[in-house]
């Protein structure tokens, strides 16, 4: 909440509303009247997942203020490409080294033909 109100944004509506609906067909998010609610499932990926910073409001909103700056000629292309390599070889590097087992569980919900998923970890 922080991170909206200190001006970053993330994305166009457009592309909200896409990540929105992905978010909820995986059964990361479900919809309560006219909020969202996060799922165990999304709960448990946001838990476990390595690269925390792919999840940080705050982190991603810096990433769009500074596609911004670029285009006002306000940073460096160069610049803003080496910190994205430099962070997805550390990503990837978290990713690699993280280990745990994990199973999936589904079930038809016959109301909404979609499957509810349930995963659980072993770290």
């Amino acid at each position: 909440m922080n991170a909206i109100l200190s001006g970053f944004s993330i994305g166009t509506p457009a592309t909200r509303a896409e990540t929105i609906k992905k978010l909820h067909d995986i059964g990361y998010v479900k919809t309560k009247g006219k909020s969202l609610m996060c799922t165990d499932l999304g709960r448990t990926i946001v838990e476990v997942f390595p690269a925390k910073e792919l999840l940080d409001l705050e982190y991603t909103g810096r990433l769009e203020k500074t596609l911004s700056d670029i285009e006002k000629g306000k940073f460096e292309k160069s610049e803003f490409l080496n910190l994205i390599s430099d962070f997805t070889k550390e990503a990837v590097q978290k990713i690699k080294g993280n280990t745990f087992s994990a199973y999936l569980k589904y079930e038809l919900n016959k109301e909404t033909g979609y499957f509810n998923w349930k995963i659980e970890f072993i770290v």
